[in-house]
């Protein structure tokens, strides 16, 4: 069952960057956009910067109107201006972890403030979820009178991943995720991005341009040029098939190919005990 569904989405930009209709001197950042998320999936888009990968992310976030089409979340199309509790349902996680952390707020009152705002506990129960949450996500509690500058990067993403399960969402949208970690690090986070799936049921979808990354971790993909999706299926099917002359380049562009004879799509990540 899809959990999310995508529909005509059209993202067009004029020269300054910001959304527009269309005009003349408008830039067409994504062309007619279908896609489907089904629960319990971690479904991939990739494709080169500038491919529309992020819009079409931050439209089904709510951070961003579309041009035209449609975005629904279990059969309810979501609005441009979302309720409080349509904003819940779709949490997103940021490349950057520092920039979206207010660097003013403990690790305490950064999962304590959405929590109280929207009413998810009652008070004393508060401090209690903080708690439940931090030991989820792998983060000790010793951190949470810390500030984002006192974590490693490692420790910032999870706080972000954190703070994005605060709300208790039904789908998180990871924008580039790991992009901005080293290597050691960003196996750490996407193990844990695979753990909440099985946990939680969690819905996500994953931005990426590392075609490895996608193969370890989706059971689908996208692939995405010039604001289109020109091939999608199951990871096995597309990388080891693909059938698209773009998704051909991307693959023969990485080697050696996680999805040969010698790795594979489902060779598990490897673990580390420490994300400093």
């Amino acid at each position: 069952m899809s959990v999310v569904e995508v529909r005509g989405l059209r993202v067009e930009y004029d020269q300054g960057g910001r959304r527009r209709g269309s005009s003349p001197s408008s830039r067409l950042a994504v062309q007619d956009v279908d896609l489907t998320l089904d629960r319990g999936e971690i479904l991939g888009i990739v494709g080169e910067s500038g491919s529309g990968k992020t819009s079409i992310a931050r439209c089904v976030a709510g951070y961003q109107t579309a041009t035209s089409g449609t975005v629904s979340v279990d059969g309810q199309v979501l609005t441009a201006r979302r309720d409080q509790r349509d904003r819940r349902r779709v949490q997103m996680i940021f490349q950057d972890p520092y920039s979206s952390l207010n660097p003013a707020m403990t690790l305490r009152q950064a999962l304590r403030e959405p929590i109280a705002v929207h009413a998810l506990r009652p008070g004393p129960e508060v401090d209690q979820r903080v708690e439940e949450l931090m030991t989820l996500v792998g983060l000790d509690l010793v951190h949470l009178d810390a500030k984002p500058r006192r974590l490693s990067g490692g420790q910032r993403q999870r706080a972000s991943i954190a703070r994005a399960l605060a709300l208790e969402p039904e789908v998180l949208v990871a924008d580039e995720p790991v992009s901005a970690l080293d290597v050691s690090v960003q196996a750490v986070i996407l193990n844990l991005l695979a753990d909440l799936r099985s946990t939680l049921d969690m819905s996500i979808l994953f931005i990426s341009h590392d075609m490895s990354v996608v193969a370890h971790l989706c059971d689908r993909v996208a692939v995405m040029t010039s604001g289109r999706i020109v091939e999608t299926g199951p990871v096995d099917d597309v990388f080891r098939s693909p059938q698209h002359p773009y998704t051909q380049e991307l693959l023969a562009a990485v080697p050696p190919h996680p999805w040969s004879a010698a790795g594979g799509a489902d060779t598990p990540m490897p673990t580390s005990t420490s994300d400093h």
